[in-house]
């Protein structure tokens, strides 16, 4: 907590849940790089195309991807290597930038709006670019 600046603190503990929900979701992708890229690379690329949908294949497949470009993925162990998986699945879930679908393991990408205290409050610390991977 002592990284975090007071004004997404003071967000955190007297927000209403959508405020708290979207600076969650800004603090996790602060210090979660590969969160990050999973937004960049496919929440992102399937809606440039008009794609909203997305099913956890595609998010294996993003991660297939990045075990064979960077050696850190590539030892980790079968088993942190699907909790990572799931875990950004259920990240992207529980912040609403993920709706579960009707079949299991399919999702529909939602954009998020955000509240206006925090998109201002990112502008105003130069954190715009959050605000795309936020998908606003």
């Amino acid at each position: 907590l002592d990284n975090i600046p007071l004004p997404y603190l003071q967000f955190l503990a007297i927000g209403n849940s959508d405020l708290r929900r979207a600076t969650l979701l800004f603090l996790t992708l602060r210090i979660n790089r590969l969160l990050r890229e999973v937004i960049s690379e496919v929440l992102l690329d399937r809606l440039k195309s008009l794609d909203r949908s997305l099913d956890s294949n595609t998010i294996a497949a993003f991660f297939d991807l990045k075990c064979e470009q960077e050696n850190v993925i590539s030892q980790w162990s079968k088993s942190t290597y699907q909790k990572v998986c799931s875990n950004t699945i259920l990240i992207l879930v529980r912040s609403g930038l993920l709706i579960p679908g009707n079949e299991r393991k399919t999702y529909e990408i939602q954009a998020m709006p955000i509240p206006i205290q925090l998109k201002q409050q990112l502008k105003n610390d130069g954190l715009e670019l959050y605000l795309k991977l936020m998908l606003n």
